[in-house]
């Protein structure tokens, strides 16, 4: 609309302009103005308003200045020229609406290149033969932190700084000399160095002249980091895929240590079981098969006893019952448990056990275990014949166990993952090497209790030292729920215990433990047996297996409450006899009523301990 309102005034000022020479022309150059007129607007708005302007001009001119005036008596003279007119007018129209469209689509390509430009990350300019940049895309004024039109007609000096248009400067008269020139070029920006490759391409014009240079920058950082990046997750993938294979190496090999773990004691024992059974079999051919038969079972037990740790260990589930413990004892009751192993390899082990560095506090059977696991690695790896000194000393605010061998040692390369999981398990073939667990599961339970573990060697063939440093107790604190179980067995006269285990062995086995104690024991295996015995004769301690068939051993402890409070009776002491061993089954089976809880499998000793100390409370 602005266009066609400009062509109206510019028709109305030459219509005014001619009016004012119309005393020197009078009719003569009627058209005279007017050609000005559409040409000026044509120019500025294109057919349209050329069109306009000429019609309106045509009329202007034909009834003011031709004469007679009025269209209607117009001479053929002034039609032909009226008619040249119109045409005239109808033309420089046309002609300025094209070169409107031809404008428009040169900003439309000139506006699609600097986008295309803008759009790609190489650095582009154009230098003309000034040394005057005459185009730059936006990246390139980036780079020099800079607008687009601040740089735009500058020379390259001013842009560049004079340090860097002298290391330009050759390669860019080289360019406008008429020859391609390309070049690696560090260049500080930004206080990182960017590795460059400069192009300088020469503009020439047909006739040979050169007319300026185009300038092409790649900027190599982001290029060299993104390969850098790809290399590293190369590395990485193949890192990945090389663990999984050895994961999944590991799994293979640990599963058939596994199998020739449990089957080697396997073994030995159902074939002990078997000559045991011989007739009139000699005693010390008795007494030996006994202790193989136990020292397998033990040894299975404590296979099992690993496994299960580092399931909890994996899940998190692994948690700690605390109270005050004393090392040396543990040590000493750990040794006891391996006397067997020791004297059967004729291994001669010193001690030196300082009771100022004895208290702590932690789980005494966790303990217990980190002791029992360093020492059996020592025994294990010590050949016969050798040395393991045990040292418990005080270090600071810290109690520090070493355990020191003259066995085969640790080799440089595998010390520093000697605490890994599945680390010893290496072939089937590899008998002393065990299943890996127990070196793992003790530097969980010492960081468990707040403390570090390390082993250090001198080479293979050299021995090797495990020492492990817990924070000493430095405050008294009484025993929660603690059972002495280092001191003699008591005697378990006068106490009538029932006994509820639904696996026959299991329960024959309990009853005999008990029997030669001194108890009188009634037995039963479901929930209904075991209240029909307490209803029969009334028991001084109920030990009850939690796992039986049908009704479980809490409903058996629910119906026996509901029985005391129904008559009044004294409240019977319950000990929970269960596979279940983690810290929450203890909790459970104390809410249920029960006030001890013994995991399987089963220390004689400590059973009957346990039995004797709930047997006091009548």
């Amino acid at each position: 609309m602005r266009r066609y309102v400009l062509s109206v005034v510019v028709v109305a000022l030459a219509i005014a302009v001619r009016t004012a020479f119309d005393p020197v022309f009078g009719p003569r150059y009627a058209f005279l103005t007017f050609v000005l007129a559409i040409t000026g607007a044509a120019w500025f708005g294109g057919l349209g308003p050329g069109v306009l302007a000429t019609v309106i001009s045509a009329l202007t001119a034909a009834g003011l200045w031709l004469p007679p005036a009025g269209l209607a008596v117009v001479g053929r003279a002034d039609q032909v020229a009226l008619v040249i007119f119109v045409a005239i007018g109808v033309t420089v129209s046309l002609a300025m609406e094209s070169l409107h469209r031809a404008r428009r689509r040169a900003e439309r390509t000139e506006d699609d290149l600097r986008r295309v430009s803008d759009a790609v990350p190489t650095l582009i300019a154009y230098i003309d033969a000034d040394r005057r940049f005459r185009f730059v895309n936006a990246p390139y004024a980036a780079r020099h932190r800079r607008s687009r039109a601040s740089v735009v007609g500058a020379t390259v000096s001013e842009v560049l700084g004079a340090e860097r248009y002298a290391r330009m400067r050759p390669h860019l008269d080289a360019a406008l000399d008429g020859r391609k020139v390309s070049f690696q070029l560090l260049t500080p920006y930004e206080q990182e160095p960017a590795d460059q490759i400069v192009t300088c391409l020469p503009d020439i014009l047909p006739d040979g002249t050169v007319r300026g240079a185009i300038v092409v920058i790649t900027d190599l950082t982001e290029i060299k980091s993104a390969e850098r990046e790809r290399a590293e997750l190369l590395k990485r993938t193949e890192e990945a895929r090389a663990a999984a294979e050895a994961a999944n190496r590991s799994k293979d090999e640990f599963l058939a240590v596994l199998s020739h773990e449990l089957r080697t004691p396997l073994t030995s024992m159902l074939g002990w079981a078997r000559l045991l059974r011989t007739p009139n079999l000699p005693a010390h051919r008795l007494a030996h098969g006994l202790e193989v038969i136990e020292r397998n079972t033990r040894l299975q037990a404590r296979l099992i006893s690993d496994l299960l740790d580092v399931s909890r260990i994996v899940a998190g589930k692994l948690q700690l019952d605390r109270h005050e413990v004393e090392l040396v004892a543990t040590v000493e009751t750990a040794l006891e448990a391996l006397q067997a192993d020791i004297e059967a390899k004729n291994i001669t082990v010193t001690r030196q056990l300082d009771t100022a560095a004895s208290r702590v506090l932690g789980d005494g059977t966790r303990l217990q275990q980190i002791a029992v696991n360093l020492f059996s690695n020592a025994v294990k790896f010590t050949p016969p014949g050798g040395r393991i000194d045990i040292r418990l000393a005080a270090a600071g605010d810290r109690a520090r166990l070493c355990v020191s061998d003259t066995g085969i040692g640790i080799a440089p390369d595998v010390l520093p993952n000697v605490f890994d999981r599945f680390l010893q398990a290496t072939t089937p073939s590899n008998r002393g090497a065990g299943l890996g667990l127990g070196l793992a599961i003790v530097r969980h339970l010492v960081e468990l209790h707040g403390g570090r573990v390390w082993a250090e060697s001198p080479g293979l063939e050299r021995g090797a030292t495990f020492t492990v440093e817990l924070p000493l107790l430095t405050e008294s604190r009484v025993v929660v729920d603690g059972v002495k179980v280092l001191e003699r067995a008591p005697r378990l006269d006068g106490v009538h215990v029932l006994l509820v285990e639904d696996d026959i062995d299991a329960r024959e086995m309990l009853r005999m433990i008990l029997v030669d104690a001194g108890a009188s024991v009634s037995t039963a295996h479901t929930v209904e047996t075991a209240l029909d015995a307490s209803a029969a004769d009334r028991p001084d301690v109920l030990v009850s297996d939690i796992g039986l068939p049908g009704r479980d051993g809490y409903a058996l402890l629910h119906e026996l409450r509901e029985i005391e409070l129904l008559e009044g009776s004294r409240t019977l002491p319950a000990i929970a006899l269960t596979a279940y061993a983690a810290v929450e089954d203890r909790q459970r089976a104390f809410a249920a009523g029960f006030q001890f809880h013994l995991p399987k499998p089963v220390d004689p000793s400590h059973l009957v301990a346990l039995v004797a100390r709930a047997g006091r409370k009548k």
